[in-house]
């Protein structure tokens, strides 16, 4: 489905869309259920569409719809692992829109202790990010492979660390992991990096990301590689 374009004369009426309690990532066992909730306004009231890994979800018995004031949930009957995706919702109004996403992890009870090591694909590689200095940078990975990958981040081949200005990391165990930058700054804008590595190799994703200001604009580049040990 093709997003509708909001017209520019309508786009300085009211506010736009904010999440002010966004999509979290959920984990859950096969055969549970699993629940998205967030918080979004704007003026007019935005209208919300869920989506699954950039497709509309319908409201049926297995996905269903709640909506609660400000709040919105989707609710996952019984989660398996072909649920196991990226969830997001698309608000939308008048003045503009907003996005927030986030991944269901589907574990199983059983594990394979014949699976042989697998080395780190990147299953949801970095993607074009571009900011205004003084939003929020989110740069979001997902990694496969057996063992279950550790993940690292780099900024101009300088590993990035969690004791940084307004910088958080949130790894979830299952290769994962976020990147968050509060307050950009124009000296944000820079190539960065995600190097997922277990003990059969190691994968690597990377792009660059654009703060707009009024003297400065970055290019993208997007590149993913792949190194057996």
């Amino acid at each position: 489905m093709d997003e509708e374009e909001i017209p520019e004369d309508d786009e300085e009426k009211g506010s736009k869309p904010e999440f002010i309690r966004p999509l979290e990532t959920q984990i859950v066992r096969a055969g549970e259920k699993a629940l998205f909730e967030c918080e979004v306004i704007g003026e007019p009231k935005p209208s919300v569409i869920w989506q699954k890994n950039g497709r509309p979800i319908r409201d049926c018995d297995e996905y269903r719809y709640v909506v609660q004031d400000n709040v919105y949930k989707l609710a996952i009957k019984e989660a398996f692992p072909e649920d196991a995706a990226v969830y997001s919702v698309l608000a939308r109004n008048t003045a503009g829109k907003a996005t927030s996403d986030a991944d269901l992890i589907v574990k199983q009870d059983k594990v394979d202790r014949d699976a042989k090591n697998e080395v780190p694909t990147f299953i949801t590689p970095l993607k074009n990010q571009t900011v205004n200095a003084g939003d929020t940078l989110t740069l979001r990975v997902r990694a496969s492979g057996y063992p279950t990958p550790t993940l690292k981040w780099f900024r101009s081949e300088q590993e990035i660390s969690i004791t940084e200005r307004n910088i958080s990391i949130l790894d979830d165990g299952h290769g994962g992991s976020v990147l968050t930058i509060r307050r950009v700054e124009l000296k944000d804008a820079h190539l960065y990096r995600c190097v997922a590595a277990n003990a059969a190799g190691e994968a690597s994703t990377e792009g660059t990301v654009t703060v707009e200001g009024k003297h400065l604009q970055t290019t993208f580049i997007q590149h993913v590689s792949m190194a057996k040990l």
